[in-house]
């Protein structure tokens, strides 16, 4: 999967795509159009070609949902960053202080996300998980203490929903189309090209139109099926606005 996150990747398939195309255009005329033999297409060409349409259509639909279904934790977890800030307001000024340079901090490390670098952005979780280990640590401290108010059971419990909330955002960020898929995709796309370039090698003419209106489509739609999935290397990344309105609410106080 490293391989496939990388910049290489992109380069190696885009390449062995085109050179794929250009072998199959080259053979047909080699083989066929200057020898002047015979060939009959046999009718399951267009069938190659729509079976891989769909497979490609179906995994470009899957990473599309993982990438709303991603969006909306986002959202869902910075509404629940403002709504444990709003009720910090019922704790004491020495607690709500506490409470509200916690989740800004926590916003903070989340917009820093936006623009940051696949190790940052590791390291960037793990700062953020250590001011929720903080946070369950003074909680346990004033439980000691002196017992949990209503109010201080109520900021658990949507401190435990931030922070779930936070964990599958956080798995998210490794989930990918399976490997199998993928390789199926490649593969595929480099067959079906050598079979879009052998069948526009038979005429007297050039013509360039039909397998370059493939190369674009498929080599696009193959690459932004890895970037939805790669959140962290890939050009389509969430959008963390909701996480700059929260942290201009909790700093304006």
């Amino acid at each position: 999967m490293k391989f496939i996150d990388s910049t290489y990747f992109s380069i190696v398939f885009i390449m062995m795509l085109m050179a794929s195309i250009g072998g199959g255009y080259l053979y047909a005329r080699w083989r066929y159009l200057k020898r002047q033999r015979p060939w009959k297409a046999s009718g399951i060409e267009n069938g190659i070609i729509g079976f891989y349409g769909l497979l490609l259509s179906f995994t470009m639909l899957q990473s599309g949902t993982a990438y709303r279904e991603r969006m909306l934790l986002i959202h869902q977890h910075a509404e629940a960053l403002q709504r444990v800030y709003h009720e910090s307001f019922f704790l004491s000024d020495s607690l709500h202080h506490k409470v509200k340079q916690s989740f800004i901090e926590i916003a903070e490390l989340k917009v820093r996300m936006g623009n940051a670098s696949p190790r940052e952005v590791n390291a960037l979780m793990e700062q953020i998980n250590e001011v929720y280990r903080r946070g369950w640590s003074q909680i346990r401290k004033a439980k000691r203490t002196n017992g949990l108010t209503p109010e201080g059971h109520l900021i658990a419990e949507e401190l435990h929903a931030a922070s779930a909330l936070d964990q599958r955002i956080q798995y998210s960020y490794t989930e990918r189309t399976p490997v199998i898929i993928m390789i199926l995709l490649v593969l595929g796309a480099w067959m079906v090209g050598v079979l879009v370039g052998f069948t526009n090698g038979f005429n007297q003419r050039h013509h360039f139109l039909v397998p370059m209106i493939f190369f674009v489509l498929t080599g696009l739609t193959v690459l932004a099926i890895r970037d939805l999935d790669n959140p962290q290397h890939g050009i389509i990344k969430p959008s963390y606005i909701n996480y700059e309105r929260a942290l201009s609410e909790m700093t304006r106080e």
